[in-house]
């Protein structure tokens, strides 16, 4: 049974006897697994057929009612270890409630002194905190102050209240002695700007006069130099209208002189052209001859088309 299953109570915090008495509880569950056992081994070194799956499933629903078994065991046992567990805080919460009452009784008692001195401490800190609240001030452990102290601390937290109002008061007078300087000064800036605003647009309108004038005049300028301009273009073409009429009459004269010059040389040659066309080609029998022949021909004829061509 233990090779089964196994659980170790003083990883729990157990006590033997008290885990021996849960282990009692699950026994007869562990007893049927060790019985199963066997079964198991055998059925999953079948080999698998119709046979073996019924085992199999009647061994399976054996496994189950162990398995539910192991369940309402568990939770009766868990519900009542929750319910003893409820009664012990139910002892102590009773013993407490009995005893606190008594206890606190007994501590008034006990620290009566200290509370009576700590409720004089008390008085005396909300006494002397409305004191000194008109001048401000917030302060722990007033209440335990000698008498000599608070005086002193009093009289401190008056002339300091004084002395805060003096100086708040003076530091008003000198705002608003500034604000009045500030004030005038924003006034003479303000005429100072006015002035200067006059020059500048008067200035502005001088200066746009002045703008139109030389405007005019380049107006009238740019007017004489574009006319001279235009004047200068239309004599230059034309000049350049002349010289290209001449140089086409030039240009024809040279052609024709040149025609002239060149005609008994271009008769010349296009009768040479022709009489290359029209050469008598003996007649040949061999094929290398032939050969010959029909380059010499094809060589007449491109001589005379050059001939022809450029002349």
């Amino acid at each position: 049974m233990q090779e089964i299953i196994k659980v170790d109570f003083k990883e729990y915090g157990l006590q033997e006897n008290k885990a021996s008495e849960i282990e009692a509880m699950f026994k007869p569950m562990l007893e049927k697994m060790v019985e199963l056992e066997s079964d198991y081994n055998k059925v999953v070194s079948l080999e698998i057929n119709k046979e073996t799956c019924k085992l199999a499933s009647e061994l399976r629903k054996q496994y189950v009612k162990v398995r539910t078994g192991t369940a309402a065991i568990h939770k009766d046992l868990k519900a009542f270890y929750l319910a003893g567990g409820r009664f012990v805080d139910a002892w102590k919460n009773t013993q407490q409630f009995a005893a606190q009452d008594k206890e606190k009784q007994l501590s008034e008692i006990e620290n009566y002194y200290a509370i009576q001195e700590q409720k004089r401490v008390q008085e005396l800190q909300e006494q002397r905190q409305n004191e000194i609240s008109v001048y401000g001030v917030e302060m722990l452990n007033l209440g335990t102050m000698t008498n000599e102290v608070w005086e002193s601390f009093k009289t401190g937290c008056k002339i300091n209240y004084e002395t805060k109002i003096k100086a708040e008061q003076d530091a008003e007078i000198e705002r608003l002695r500034i604000i009045e300087e500030q004030k005038a000064e924003q006034e003479r800036i303000r005429l100072e700007n006015l002035q200067l605003k006059a020059e500048q647009e008067k200035r502005e309108k001088e200066i746009e006069l002045e703008r139109k004038e030389i405007a005019r005049l380049q107006a009238i300028k740019d007017a004489e130099l574009k006319a001279e301009q235009e004047k200068t273009r239309l004599l230059n073409e034309e000049i350049a209208k002349q010289k290209e009429i001449e140089l086409q009459q030039q240009l024809a004269l040279k052609a024709e002189q040149e025609a002239k010059e060149a005609a008994p040389d271009k008769q010349k040659l296009l009768f040479l052209a022709n009489q290359l066309r029209t050469f008598e080609i003996p007649t040949t029998t061999t094929k290398k001859a032939n050969e010959i022949i029909e380059v010499v021909k094809k060589q007449l004829s491109l001589i005379s088309d050059y001939i022809e061509k450029n002349y």
